[in-house]
């Protein structure tokens, strides 16, 4: 357990599949702030494929922005703080290793498929599959999961199968045959089994697997037919990844000899904060974190009590070569048109040289359509947990954004749309931007340093962007879809009229607020909102957005709505 600790200086860093970015964090005015950041290659310019060069130019770039000494003479950070050198605190959220490769075990196809979706929790891939009940004689069953179990080198299995009311027995005598093949397994150290099945199957299971491998049991993922159960799962799977992936990165001693806390893989310290803000802001009716990382996009949903989460280890804006399949995806979102073999050489371009920038709007324009892609098909798998969170509207209090992805769009509005349109958001929802990426290494600091926590992320981490107001349904294209009188805080009144198609945007700075009475014509619902006679809304450096393009989104046959909808939208 990690001692919580206060006042000092901190050294915190996110450790990522293509950049590292550290940040220095210290007292000013009595309040802690951001003092500098600095980034690096993660694994430099060269290909020796080392993580640690990456880590020590991120610290030696803050070094020469703050003028601060911080690296020792060997390259280790220098702890404790002693006369302007050094820091008190030092912390790492790390997410360049790979996802732990799991091979699935299911009753059926029905329990396989459930647990191809709960593996979607966390940095994990599927690494084959074994399925029990198929029309077979009992001994190719098993020539069939060993050579499903020696051929796929998986780092773990999960079992599942089974509701809580089912028969137990054809689970544990799948279990039975695991048992046989285990020890021939030909790799250096044998996987753990994570059991998430039938809870009648528990002790004939610790019977048979005990003896000789690491067990562990969580909730049945599938308890019933109708509901899906992840919560302990994740957690196990954290355990797993520190133990399988992190403890690797532990054989430097760099690491060893100065951490303050554990390393935090980055999907658990970004869940951590989005909980936070959850609950520091007593959000009901939730929260939903996007992480559109280089090597993961990473979706965390939290209500007050209940989380979820969703990673796609495959798709990300740097591993965009699905879309070549289809290249129309992307085109569709354009206000012109373009060569295919631009979009194709665009993607392959961001998947060998993740740093490459755009240089032209006609460029940006084409890297937000290829965001858009990505966080749609990446939500393919944040869907179904999301909808059973949030209800079927998907209409949360707030959306916090971050990752190199989001990031490396400078038009902050363009790369809001693209979330916008990725996730068909509806109902009146604040956005917060992270564009410096400090939620994760804030969140492997939350135990150690509550306090800086709170007060980095209220003034330095999150930067408003405003309010969304976005009615589910359809109106008549051109019509006048939604009447809006609006109070300002500082007794200023504005009417607006937003025809259905339409984007509009109300300027309304940060730490701002007003009040909204809004119309809507027939066929469109704010939900829960449609009933309150004032809409209280926060500015941002956005401010009010007024979009009545309805959902589900529809996009329209001219390309000029598109970059009406773009030019609306370049803040």
């Amino acid at each position: 357990m990690v001692e919580r600790l206060v006042g000092g200086s901190v050294l915190t860093v996110d450790w990522g599949s293509v950049r590292t970015k550290a940040f220095l964090l210290d007292r000013a005015d009595g309040n802690y702030r951001l003092v500098a950041a600095g980034w690096a290659p993660t694994f430099g310019q060269t290909f020796e494929r080392d993580p640690l060069k990456g880590l020590q130019e991120s610290i030696s770039r803050l070094e020469k922005a703050t003028g601060r000494r911080l690296l020792g003479a060997e390259g280790i950070p220098l702890l404790p703080e002693r006369e302007l050198e050094g820091v008190d605190f030092f912390t790492i959220s790390v997410s360049f290793p790979p996802p732990l490769k799991v091979m699935l075990m299911g009753l059926s196809d029905i329990s396989l498929e459930a647990a191809r979706k709960a593996i979607n929790c966390y940095y994990a891939k599927e690494a084959g599959s074994f399925s029990f009940l198929a029309e077979e004689s009992r001994s190719a069953r098993i020539e069939r999961l060993l050579r499903a179990f020696t051929e796929n080198m998986p780092d773990l299995i999960l079992i599942a199968g089974g509701t809580e009311w089912s028969n137990p027995e054809p689970l544990i005598e799948m279990v039975r045959m695991l048992s046989l093949v285990y020890p021939l397994y030909p790799g250096p150290s044998r996987p753990p089994v994570i059991f998430a099945g039938n809870s009648a199957a528990r002790s004939a299971v610790e019977e048979l697997l005990a003896p000789i491998t690491q067990l562990r049991f969580v909730d049945n993922i599938l308890p019933s037919l109708e509901e899906q159960v992840v919560g302990s799962l994740f957690r196990e799977l954290e355990e797993l990844y520190r133990q399988l992936r992190l403890s690797e990165i532990y054989d430097f001693s760099y690491i060893r000899s100065t951490l303050s806390a554990p390393l935090s893989p980055s999907i658990s310290a970004f869940t951590t904060i989005v909980r936070y803000l959850c609950s520091l802001y007593g959000l009901e009716r939730g929260v939903i974190g996007i992480d559109a990382g280089g090597a993961y996009t990473v979706m965390v949903g939290a209500k007050p009590d209940n989380f979820c989460t969703a990673v796609r280890s495959d798709v990300s804006f740097n591993r965009a070569e699905f879309l070549l399949r289809d290249p129309a995806r992307i085109t569709r979102w354009l206000p012109q048109d373009i060569d295919p073999e631009k979009v194709a050489e665009t993607i392959l371009e961001k998947s060998l040289r993740p740093e490459t920038i755009p240089t032209t709007k006609e460029e940006l324009a084409l890297e937000a359509a290829i965001l858009r892609e990505v966080l749609q098909e990446a939500f393919s798998v944040a869907q179904e947990p999301f909808r059973a969170l949030f209800g079927p509207e998907l209409a949360v209090d707030m959306v916090v954004l971050t990752g190199g992805a989001i990031g490396s769009i400078p038009l902050t509005g363009w790369a809001i749309l693209a979330v916008v349109d990725a996730l068909q958001l509806s109902g009146v929802t604040m956005l917060v931007l992270d564009r410096l990426g400090l939620c994760s290494p804030l969140g492997s600091l939350a135990y150690l340093h509550p306090e800086a926590v709170f007060e980095v992320l209220e003034r330095d981490a999150l930067m408003p962007v405003g309010t969304l107001v976005a009615p589910a349904g359809s109106a008549p294209e051109g019509t006048i879809a939604m009447r809006a009188g609006i109070t300002f805080d500082d007794g200023r009144y504005l009417e607006a009229e937003v025809k259905a198609g339409d984007i509009e945007i109300i300027p309304l700075a940060p730490g701002r607020k007003a009040s909204l009475k809004i119309s809507l014509s027939r066929g469109l619902s704010l939900g829960e909102f449609q009933k309150k006679d004032v809409v209280e809304v926060r500015g941002g450096i956005t401010g009010i957005i007024f979009d009545l393009r309805g959902r589900p989104l529809k996009l329209p046959a001219r390309r000029e709505k598109i970059q009406k909808w773009l030019w609306g939208m370049e803040t």
